[in-house]
């Protein structure tokens, strides 16, 4: 008899689906000028909800398998295949601080975070069991100017050890013995600072204040490549490029190298870029635009990346927060990783088994983090539908879980989201798409690829039990296709340069009635498109950090539930 293979997902859709943890203590907040983002809630008073918090990620390859670092996050990740993460804990480690870094040297991992004054080293970091490599020599934090904050350890080809650090002022670096304690080798050096001539690193902010945080190191055809938080449109990476480690980095033409200010999920930067085991690049990157409850509320995303034959540093986030593919091969292409699958549920008809006050059904099909549904109660029954108007082919679906009015801290052994997911074409029928009524993981964006896919036109998820708060939902996202083909190109594309500030243009078009959405591609040249924005229902763009004494070039997708319609015209703004 021949046993059937088990199913392995092949897909994933940001933001990831990890266990993000509660904020240990939400009014440890009350202090920030924002406060608490819930409406009617007034933090500095001691109300609050529970909000979930992860940023400032670090990904690094140890022995084959993949470790993911987080800020707040009580522990780290590891995979061997970047879909299934399984949690570690350790006491060994400090966890609460920001901006954690990892690197490999040798047969051992090492870490080291914000404000701290050890490097640890293990050589099996699954049983969670480090070590201080650097206790005869500890960091003298007293003498590290302007604070020892977002630190970024990097091994280069010759085995020489760097450390950069650098948070809302001038990226530091310095040379690191390693065979000797770690102690400094030479003087510690400023290696970046933004320069208010680009807009990526001040819009929003005065250009006293400009914002540079997060250096991230990569090598790559013997250049370095300095990644550096910022604030443009949304919070971005932005990228300098050099032939020495701690000196000469000039900013590259295509800036910010990772943005996504448009979709579910937006403002990706403070990242990491690093190589899986086929030798394909990723950026994962913290999730920085706040959802509903707080500033801090934040998430992780990981999106393709690469060079391209320039040594042009890209991260791909064109359908950025749609399933994409994990491959098991080098590709040359990282388009060829979005599936293709596109959004089925967006602003459908609604139904639920209750609502609570101003936390409408219709909130949980705008694509948008900073809104949601709640019904009234956490209990076993309550229950949200959505129709997709038509019978579509359904791929995955991806459950963004709200939590609204809860108080959990930390990580509270309160059990798995427990949900059941069901088909229908008459809402008389119904038949099971997903059973997660025995789950035990603690999931709140978990994303299901379907193993057989089916076709149906209404679906619905029934709560069985919520870790904590009501029964709520950020998003419900199913993916898939369906319906007619669009098979018509936007038209009436227009591109207007701010006559007084060359960083801003404006971008028009005409609607495309059976459009769900548009994808605006743009870069500093016809084949480095890098950069794109998308936008559903409206036909106008703003777009206010590009370089001002750069040429660009831009290209409108058109995309509805059949699939991407690929623009054709390339247009050019001097």
């Amino acid at each position: 008899m021949m046993l059937q293979a088990q199913f392995k997902p092949a897909t994933y859709c940001n933001p990831m689906n990890i266990s993000y943890r509660f904020s240990i203590d939400p009014l440890a907040y009350k202090d920030y000028s924002w406060g608490a983002k819930m409406p009617g809630r007034d933090m500095k008073k001691g109300e609050y909800d529970s909000f979930r918090e992860a940023a400032d990620p670090t990904m690094v390859v140890f022995k084959n398998e993949y470790y993911l670092f987080a800020s707040k996050s009580g522990g780290y990740w590891v995979s061997k295949d970047l879909l299934k993460w399984d949690f570690i804990t350790t006491n060994d480690l400090p966890l609460e601080a920001y901006a954690p870094t990892a690197v490999v040297i040798g047969d051992s991992l090492y870490f080291a975070t914000t404000d701290c004054k050890w490097i640890y080293k293990t050589d099996d970091p699954k049983k969670g069991k480090w070590t201080i490599a650097n206790e005869s020599n500890p960091f003298p934090l007293d003498i590290w100017p302007k604070g020892f904050q977002d630190l970024c350890l990097f091994l280069d080809d010759d085995q020489r050890l760097y450390l950069y650090y650098g948070c809302v002022r001038p990226t530091m670096g310095v040379e690191l013995d390693v065979k000797n304690g770690f102690k400094t080798i030479g003087e510690l050096k400023e290696i970046h600072a933004p320069s208010t001539k680009y807009a990526w690193n001040n819009i929003g902010l005065k250009s006293t204040n400009m914002l540079v945080e997060g250096p991230w190191m990569t090598k790559h055809n013997g250049k370095y490549y300095l990644q550096y938080a910022t604030f443009a449109d949304s919070y971005v990476d932005g990228v300098c490029v050099s032939d020495n480690p701690l000196s000469g980095f000039e900013v590259a033409q295509s800036n910010p190298f990772s943005e996504k200010a448009k979709g579910f999920v937006t403002g990706i930067g403070h990242g990491s870029t690093f190589s899986d085991n086929f030798s394909n690049y990723w950026h994962v990157t913290c999730v920085h635009s706040p959802i509903i409850k707080h500033n801090f509320e934040r998430r992780l995303g990981m999106f393709p990346a690469g060079f391209d034959k320039d040594g042009v540093l890209f991260c791909d986030s064109y359908f950025g927060d749609y399933p994409h593919i994990i491959p098991k091969k080098e590709v040359k292409n990282s388009k060829s990783l979005f599936t293709g699958w596109v959004l089925l549920s967006y602003k459908k008809p609604t139904e639920t088994s209750s609502s609570m006050g101003d936390f409408k059904s219709e909130k949980a099909v705008d694509e948008n983090l900073r809104t949601y549904w709640s019904a009234e109660t956490a209990n076993k029954g309550e229950w949200f539908s959505v129709d997709l108007l038509q019978p579509l082919t359904i791929r995955a679906v991806q459950i963004n879980f709200a939590e609204h009015l809860g108080k959990a801290k930390g990580r509270a052994d309160l059990g798995g989201f427990q949900y059941v997911v069901e088909y229908s074409n008459d809402k008389l029928k119904w038949d099971t798409l997903i059973d997660k009524s025995n789950n035990k993981e603690d999931l709140s964006h978990d994303y299901v690829e379907i193993e057989k896919a089916v076709k149906a036109r209404y679906v619905r998820i029934t709560n069985i039990h919520v870790p904590d708060g009501m029964f709520a939902l950020y998003d419900f996202r199913v993916f898939g296709n369906g319906g007619k083909k669009l098979n018509q190109q936007a038209k009436d594309f227009s591109i207007v340069r701010d006559a007084a500030n060359g960083n801003k243009v404006k971008l028009n078009w005409s609607k495309i009635p059976t459009a769900i959405g548009y994808n605006i591609r743009y870069g500093v040249a016809k084949d480095k498109m890098y950069m794109n924005r998308m936008v559903y229902s409206n036909t106008s763009l703003d777009i206010n950090d590009l370089n001002s004494k750069s040429k660009y070039y831009f290209s409108i997708d058109v995309f509805n539930e059949a699939g991407v319609e690929r623009g054709k015209e390339i247009y050019e703004l001097k």
